[in-house]
């Protein structure tokens, strides 16, 4: 579905306030021109959830500052070869979206294994989320870069095609086929069940505003 980034992250905010706590701060530094993309609203949703989340969980104690950032930017092969996936994209200008946390930052062997699914640095974590994240970019034919400084901060950018390029083949979701009809959430009952309550909340508030009752 053809959509502006910006409004995806406008969509989702209130849900990433309620998941950061209130120890953290989230600023948002839209681009003036919001890029068009087509993407799975949802996934887009997800992966925001995922990075945020996960930012807020690197911050001290005694809080800090997660900034979402999006815009558009020219990708060269040489800089896209430094990415965790979409090494072999074509150069061009991509949108990208960004999430910046003053947390604890990584090691680089830290680094190397956070995309590994079930591994990770939290006692209650399942370590799941950014390997979600990382195979819904892949999807999306799209490109995902970390940059981390131990005791400053990690900075995780998404970058995925722009419409507006015509050189550029966009990723498609095809419609239900005929006579398949979509699932009518509004009769809807949803058990939410997590030992975190930050996924929790969030799970149960995107449900409600499918048309769910949530217990």
């Amino acid at each position: 579905r053809k959509s502006e980034l910006n409004e995806l992250v406008r969509e989702t905010v209130h849900l990433l306030e309620l998941s950061v706590g209130k120890n953290a701060q989230l600023e948002l530094d839209l681009s003036p021109h919001s890029p068009e993309i087509e993407a799975d609203r949802a996934q887009m949703s997800q992966v925001m959830m995922n990075l945020v989340i996960n930012a807020a969980e690197a911050l001290p104690a005694h809080g800090g500052t997660i900034r979402i950032r999006t815009g558009s930017a020219w990708m060269t092969e040489d800089m896209l070869s430094r990415a965790c996936i979409g090494q072999k994209l074509p150069p061009s200008r991509y949108a990208f979206l960004e999430v910046t946390d003053t947390g604890c930052g990584m090691t680089p062997e830290t680094m190397a294994r956070i995309f590994d699914p079930f591994f990770t640095t939290k006692f209650t974590g399942r370590g799941l989320g950014l390997a979600a994240v990382l195979g819904i970019v892949r999807a999306h034919k799209g490109g995902f870069f970390v940059e981390s400084v131990l005791r400053e901060g990690s900075t995780f950018r998404m970058c995925l095609p722009m419409l507006d390029l015509p050189a550029q083949t966009p990723v498609s979701f095809e419609p239900p086929a005929s006579g398949e009809t979509l699932l009518q959430w509004n009769s809807t009952r949803a058990l939410v069940v997590d030992d975190e309550a930050s996924v929790r909340n969030v799970t149960a508030e995107l449900l409600r505003r499918a048309g769910c009752t949530v217990e």
